[in-house]
């Protein structure tokens, strides 16, 4: 049987990681394993206890979009790592975040953002992007209480570029790019109130830096700064046969 101490967990996890890790990727494992003994320090808890891992996992899974993804996925796995261990099972090569989006949507439209995502032909690496963006617009279409998507007008949809350049403010074409794409299927699957495109709504071109013009001091450094004398020509000794 295995013991129950959470340290022993802890201890035998990075046992493994600075076993089959390499060292940087085993010093993000060691302030994953920090952070939980603190939690559990601070609840006064020796023992593992694997509802208390659930909830430290539902905890990351709300910040995951407020502080970074990356920052939080070693914690999740090493939540897993003590799930396995105290179970008695092998540590696993990877351990999946099973929701990591940071709303819940109901099941019609959970079932009209799955369909968008089958209807995607973009590259594999690029899905993830659209479909984060495209359950955000059913989640606005949610929490404002739309039920028939034939009652979205262009004042909704503008509402909600409004609302998504909080957050991405610097990928606005993105957005724009997968709201036109939810348009245009919309349309095709029979939704024909569905505004057809975003007929007044454009991006400005992409701003270019402008670097400041030389003040006439530093023209007049950088034109002195080159040697202008003249060199003599060295004269080259001619042979004739």
């Amino acid at each position: 049987m295995q013991p129950i101490s959470i340290t022993a967990g802890i201890n035998t996890i990075m046992d493994f990681c600075n076993e089959f890790r390499s060292k940087e990727t085993a010093g993000y494992y060691a302030g994953a394993c920090e952070f939980i003994l603190t939690v559990y320090q601070q609840l006064n808890q020796e023992t593992y206890d694997a509802g208390l891992n659930t909830q430290i996992c539902r905890d990351i899974q709300k910040e995951l979009f407020s502080s970074g993804y990356n920052s939080y996925r070693y914690i999740f796995r090493v939540l897993g790592m003590l799930d396995d261990y105290y179970s008695g099972h092998p540590f696993r090569n990877k351990y999946m975040l099973n929701n990591r989006y940071k709303h819940q949507l109901n099941s019609i439209y959970q079932q009209w953002a799955d369909e968008l995502k089958s209807s995607l032909t973009v590259k594999s690496t690029t899905i993830p992007v659209m479909y984060s963006i495209i359950r955000d617009f059913f989640y606005y279409l949610q929490q404002n209480g739309i039920t028939e998507l034939d009652c979205v007008q262009h004042e909704f949809l503008y509402t909600f570029l409004m609302h998504e350049y909080t957050d991405h403010h610097a990928s606005m074409g993105n957005v724009m790019y997968v709201l036109r794409h939810i348009c245009t299927y919309l349309r095709k699957k029979g939704l024909n109130n569905f505004p057809t495109e975003l007929l007044p709504f454009s991006l400005p071109l992409s701003r270019r830096k402008v670097l400041p013009a030389f003040e006439q001091t530093d023209m007049e450094n950088i034109l002195s700064t080159p040697d202008k004398k003249p060199h003599p020509v060295k004269e080259t000794t001619r042979f004739l046969c």
